[in-house]
């Protein structure tokens, strides 16, 4: 609400009077007229300088309530006059530390505005400041202000860099097994080779190999799809671990045979988990392939479960990490392990096998580095812990729990 100022109110007074005595008296005196209009002047005077400080007040209303709205963006927000002076920003941009003296002192900030506003690059202008990336929008008021607005896409960018690797190792990884394949299949249909039928078999043996290869890739494939869709269902179920764990082992015997590995079974008779039996499959898969992997030829793999408790006799002086560090031993877990005694895993490298994507070149061996953050995943899902223990030079343990089956389920 606006009050007058005194001197406003006097001249509305004087004016008031005069034209009463005016009205009342009938004056013709024409000095008195001249004091009439100076009174008049006079006021119409007051009257523009208290409009003037009504602007200035409402300018500066006008800017508090732009502040009070931008302070509350959560995107990075600067207000801008046309001579590049910050007008106003948000708190979001206040952090990023690019204003300084009411200017922007980041030349990248600039150069990218600058060229939004020019329409350069379509409108799709990218700024990088720390480890965050911003697409860069521009609008401008008739009054002059433009206000360049930061929307936080660091996220996106790098799901889709995250994507674009994924692809990038799965396309490497499906090469290899398809031109074995193919160089398989075209020396079978060569008819100027003389094959012999250890040869043909050995060919066979090969592709059938390659195969399972590509079938465990597009298996992984379709399950990252799920996990992160969010549409992967565990359809649990008691499982006689011991039966599962032969039963693997026998599929695994081929894969092992090429590098003369020794693959055998340690689990008791009467161990019953409640988990979905084609998921316990693809990560003992998982868990095996890097097994075999990183054992050099004439070496030996174990397919282990035991009670959870007992983990520490099955680890040994192995360096071990697990990927739920509040996990604690439970007699109701069971803990169902691949161990091997190849070259094993350095510390620098242990806490990092979990993460997708990444690789070791260890034993002159690389991987797609899916494998294991595919199976820490699917174990996370069901509220269990993969659990993993290595020693350079010595070999590696790689497991999981499990909870038992008990009839109340």
């Amino acid at each position: 609400m606006f009050h007058l100022s005194a001197n406003t109110i006097s001249a509305l007074r004087l004016a008031e009077l005069f034209c009463r005595i005016s009205l009342e008296y009938e004056y013709t005196d024409q000095s008195f007229y001249e004091y009439v209009a100076l009174a008049i002047i006079g006021l119409l005077s007051v009257f523009a300088i208290s409009m003037s400080v009504i602007d200035k007040y409402k300018s500066r209303r006008y800017k508090n309530d732009l502040d009070l709205i931008i302070s509350a963006m959560d995107d990075p927000f600067i207000a801008l006059k046309k001579d590049g002076t910050v007008f106003a920003l948000s708190d979001s941009a206040k952090r990023l530390k690019v204003v300084a003296d009411n200017r922007i002192t980041d030349p990248g900030l600039l150069s990218a505005a600058e060229k939004v506003r020019a329409g350069e690059a379509g409108g799709e202008v990218r700024y990088t400041c720390g480890s965050s990336i911003f697409r860069v929008t521009v609008q401008t008021a008739d009054n002059g202000l433009y206000f360049i607005v930061l929307k936080d896409i660091t996220d996106i960018e790098n799901i889709i860099s995250s994507n674009n690797e994924f692809i990038s190792v799965l396309t490497h990884e499906m090469r290899t097994p398809l031109t074995v394949i193919k160089g398989f299949a075209l020396n079978l249909d060569d008819e100027n080779l003389s094959l012999t039928e250890e040869k043909k078999h050995s060919y066979y043996r090969s592709i059938a190999s390659e195969t399972d290869r590509l079938s465990y890739l597009v298996n992984n494939t379709l399950t990252i799809n799920k996990l992160d869709s969010g549409t992967m269902h565990i359809q649990t179920e008691p499982l006689d671990l011991s039966y599962c764990l032969h039963e693997y082992r026998d599929r695994l015997q081929m894969l092992c045979s090429e590098k003369n590995i020794v693959c055998s079974v340690y689990a008791a008779d009467d161990i019953i988990v409640d988990f979905d039996y084609n998921y316990l499959g693809q990560i003992l898969e998982i868990l095996c392939e890097n097994a075999v992997k990183f054992t050099q030829d004439g070496g030996h793999i174990t397919l282990g479960a035991v009670n959870a408790d007992r983990i520490p006799d099955i680890v040994g002086n192995k360096v071990q990490i697990m990927s739920n560090n509040g996990f604690t031993a439970d007699s109701s877990l069971v803990f169902v392990y691949v161990e091997d005694d190849g070259c094993g895993i350095t510390k620098n490298i242990l806490p990092h096998i979990f993460d997708k994507l990444f690789t070791t070149d260890s034993n002159h061996v690389t991987g797609s580095g899916l494998g294991l953050s595919i199976a820490d995943s699917i174990i996370r899902s069901v509220g269990q812990t993969m659990i993993a223990s290595s020693l350079a030079g010595k070999g590696s343990c790689i497991g999981f729990t499990l909870p038992l089956f008990t009839e109340d389920k």
